[in-house]
Order: structure tokens, then sequence, then C-alpha cells
């Protein structure tokens, strides 16, 4: 998984009124993978993934963090794979 791979990171603010569990105004940014609105087909596309931040740049900082620490896990993942069997999986 790499940048090139990562879906579009939409960024929208929040008010309490919109029904959330926050009693302020928060900015949530959020993504779509393949399968989310198949799976999750009455879930607005900002609850299936998403970082908060009370800025928009904090919740977008707070994407890159998610998507650095997952890019890193599928990276460390390969590599024990391929420690184990000799070969990246498929």
């Amino acid at each position: 998984m790499t940048q090139q791979n990562r879906p579009e990171i939409k960024v929208r603010e929040t008010r309490p009124s919109d029904g959330l569990l926050y009693d302020r105004n928060l900015f949530i940014a959020y993504w779509i993978e393949e399968g989310d609105l198949e799976q999750f087909p009455d879930y607005p596309p900002d609850a299936i993934n998403g970082c908060c931040g009370d800025t928009e740049q904090e919740a977008l900082q707070n994407a890159e963090n998610h998507w650095r620490i997952r890019e890193e896990n599928h990276r460390q993942n390969r590599e024990k794979f391929y420690a184990k069997y000799g070969r990246y999986p498929d």
C-alpha cells in the first residue's frame, strides 16, 4: 500500500446539530475505500472511515498519521511473510 493507492481524503465540518456525540464543531477528514459503500449502505461516507480534529489542518494531519501507520504496518507484515515463506504475498 503506497501513497498512490490512498483514496481521496475529504474534509467536512460537523456541528452538534448533526446528531454526533460532540458538543462543539469539529472537522472530519474522511475517505471511502473499495467496498465501503456496499458494506455500509446506510452510513454516511464520513461515518465509515475518518479522523477528527478541532481544525481542518488537524483533521488532515490525523488522517495522514493514520495512513502512515497503516502503510508501515503493511510493510512490516509483508516483510514478516517474506521471512517466513521466502516470498511476498500476492
